[in-house]
């Protein structure tokens, strides 16, 4: 395994309010760039927004300015829209709720999901503001959205 020793010269601040590590432990590469923590600083709280989206519209974009979070395919698990008693229901609606409990492979699916997000440790003390959580299948319907914030 390479051992890293703190790199001599001071980083330089970035133009585009990026912090940057005061001394990079791995050598520079010219096509990577400075190392970035977020221009957020970490202030306030922590807002989540968990989206449910069709890949056939695209994957929604990041109002927040950190880039992304977590995109999950759930095309591979038995999607209740395709029958006909859900499909002008949504994820939130009582009906389908007890349809992905009772079918179970949902569950399955969750843990995992659950098992990352909690690893999000090291991503909040970078500093971020914000996470998200996208969901996609292959229903045709606009992105539904759901935000709350928790306190740091």
């Amino acid at each position: 395994m390479p051992q890293f020793a703190p790199h001599e010269t001071p980083i330089q601040p970035r133009k585009d309010g990026l912090k940057t590590t005061s001394v990079d432990i791995y050598p520079l590469n010219p096509q990577d760039g400075l190392p970035t923590f977020s221009k957020y600083d970490g202030k306030g709280p922590l807002v989540l927004t968990v989206y449910s989206f069709s890949y056939k519209r695209g994957i929604p974009e990041d109002p927040s300015g950190n880039g992304g979070g977590y995109v999950f395919d759930c095309r591979s698990t038995h999607n209740p829209g395709r029958y006909e008693p859900y499909k002008k229901l949504t994820g939130l609606d009582e009906p389908v709720i007890r349809f992905l409990e009772d079918d179970g492979e949902i569950i399955t699916f969750l843990e995992h999901v659950y098992a990352l997000a909690d690893n999000t440790c090291r991503y909040i003390q970078r500093g971020f503001t914000h996470l998200m959580f996208c969901f996609g299948c292959s229903r045709r319907s606009a992105p539904q959205r759901i935000q709350c914030s928790a306190p740091r």
